[in-house]
């Protein structure tokens, strides 16, 4: 039941959706904007550089709609339940389950920019080793904390 249900969470606050999710006709507007615009700014060559843009503009709109999603819960505690402009909130909270709605967003917001960072440095990588840079494997660190 409980994979289930937030499997279903996508569709609720969009925040955990594996593509990029718009709600009416006006956030389709901006959505395609956005594409565009993103498009153009991190101007993909090849299959794999599309991939890794794809990848980006779904998480950078996803910490879009996080950061309105705390607005709105922040609204949702002063207004109650009750007003529709703030939906994705409410639908937030409805789907933490009544856990903490702001530390759950929290750390949705925290992975998001991680897989931001990282899909960006990765692109940043294989377009500079298409311009005929010389490239090192990227570092990973291992961290262990006693």
């Amino acid at each position: 039941m409980g994979k289930a249900r937030s499997s279903r969470n996508a569709l609720k606050h969009g925040l955990t959706a594996t593509r990029v999710l718009a709600v009416g006709r006006e956030e389709q507007l901006q959505v395609s904007e956005f594409i565009d615009a993103m498009r153009e700014a991190l101007a993909p060559v090849g299959a794999i550089e599309e991939l890794l843009v794809d990848k980006l503009i779904n998480v950078a709109w996803r910490l879009r709609r996080a950061s309105a999603m705390e607005r709105q819960l922040i609204l949702v505690e002063g207004a109650g339940a009750s007003v529709p402009a703030l939906r994705s909130g409410i639908a937030f909270v409805r789907a933490a389950g009544g856990t903490d709605s702001f530390a759950k967003l929290s750390r949705y917001e925290t992975a998001l920019d991680r897989q931001f960072h990282r899909t960006l440095s990765e692109l940043e990588r294989v377009q500079r080793a298409r311009a005929g840079e010389q490239v090192p494997p990227p570092l990973k660190v291992q961290v262990e904390v006693p």
